[in-house]
C-alpha cells in the first residue's frame, strides 16, 4: 500500500513536467511539419541546374592569377 500510494505521489509530482514537455514535442513537430510542407510546396518551382552540359564560359582556360599559384 506504501508503494502504490508513493508511485500515486511522485506521479502527481511530474505530471506537470511531463505535459510541459510533451507540449514543447507537439510545437517542435509542428514547426518541422510546416517547414517540410512549404519545402514540398516549393520543390516543383525551383529551377533546376543542368549538369549535362554545364555553360562555363570563354574564360574557363584563362590561367590563374599570381596571388593564387603555388
Amino acid at each position: 500500500m506504501v508503494a502504490v500510494a508513493a508511485v500515486g505521489a511522485l506521479t502527481a509530482v511530474h505530471y506537470p513536467g511531463v505535459q510541459k514537455s510533451a507540449l514543447l514535442t507537439r510545437a517542435i513537430v509542428a514547426l518541422v511539419l510546416g517547414v517540410l510542407t512549404a519545402v514540398v510546396i516549393a520543390s516543383p518551382h525551383v529551377q533546376l541546374v543542368d549538369t549535362t552540359h554545364p555553360d562555363i564560359g570563354t574564360d574557363a582556360a584563362a590561367p590563374l592569377p599570381e596571388s593564387m599559384q603555388t
